[in-house]
């Protein structure tokens, strides 16, 4: 169901403002480009009053060094890819969190460019679902 359409600033962005339901969970958004077909996907958190986060920084904390984005970025455009090194224990840490009732939430500084690389390795790595 098409429910707003826009069209591109000079940047390749567009903006929404949508209604969100009362009800608490998680929405999925789809964006999809009419010219080519491609696609982007957000979500929509909507939490109770009194919701819990587990708030963690992802390089140097999740990864082993602050420098494995500079490497995925750097190698990734050199040779194709490069996957981060996480710390062993980094996803079970990130389930602790969840079976004691509380949402990751997943900070970073990395540029907005890197969301949808960023997503992919933390799930890639089996860390618990939360907001990026």
């Amino acid at each position: 169901m098409k429910i707003q359409e826009r069209t591109t600033n000079g940047d390749g962005r567009a903006s929404f403002s949508i209604r969100l339901p009362t009800v608490p969970g998680v929405f999925a958004l789809h964006a999809v480009a009419d010219g080519d077909g491609s696609s982007a996907v957000a979500y929509a958190w909507v939490l109770p009053k009194g919701t819990h986060f587990a708030v963690s920084d992802i390089d140097g904390t999740l990864t082993t060094s602050d420098a494995e984005i500079l490497k995925q970025t750097i190698l990734g455009v050199l040779h194709g890819s490069y996957v981060p090194d996480a710390y062993p224990a980094a996803p079970d840490l990130t389930w602790a969190e969840v079976a004691r009732n509380r949402i990751p939430l997943y900070l970073t500084g990395r540029p907005f460019l890197l969301k949808t690389v960023t997503s992919e390795w933390l799930w890639g790595q089996g860390m618990a679902f939360g907001p990026v």
